[in-house]
């Protein structure tokens, strides 16, 4: 049973403040890392942005504002055989690493290390959420 007294109302225009305000931080947090590898406005195919975060609006505007670089939605595309679904931002790390699997278990051999990559990865992505915690 909900307790009605616990429900609150927010107005959208408060909600997308907040969610800007974050975006700004999590690309503040981005020209750091850059920062420290000499790469700050120095990337010359820009940055790409997938996952479920690729659907706030206004996100690529925040991101070129915020990193001084071009920004663009990807999703996964020109795939035959993948449900319509597969081709939205948030899906583009599944989809490539289903792709990378097929590409390992046609004999070749991977230039890199999957598990190494997906741990530095996780680490990265953990170390970025702990920053936003309270």
């Amino acid at each position: 049973e909900k307790d009605s007294s616990m429900e609150r109302t927010f107005k959208q225009k408060d909600i997308d403040h907040i969610a800007e305000a974050r975006l700004i931080e999590l690309f503040n947090l981005v020209n750091a890392e850059l920062k420290k590898v000499g790469r700050v406005g120095k990337l010359p195919g820009g940055v790409v942005i997938v996952g479920g975060g690729a659907n706030l609006e206004g996100i690529e505007i925040i991101a070129r504002t915020v990193l001084a670089l071009n920004a663009k939605i990807s999703k996964p595309t020109d795939f035959s055989g993948i449900i319509e679904a597969a081709g939205s931002p948030e899906l583009c790390t599944a989809v490539g690493l289903m792709l990378e699997d097929m590409h390992m278990t046609s004999g070749n051999t991977p230039k890199w290390n999957l598990d190494r990559s997906i741990s530095k990865g996780t680490s990265f992505v953990r170390g970025l959420i702990d920053r936003f915690k309270p």
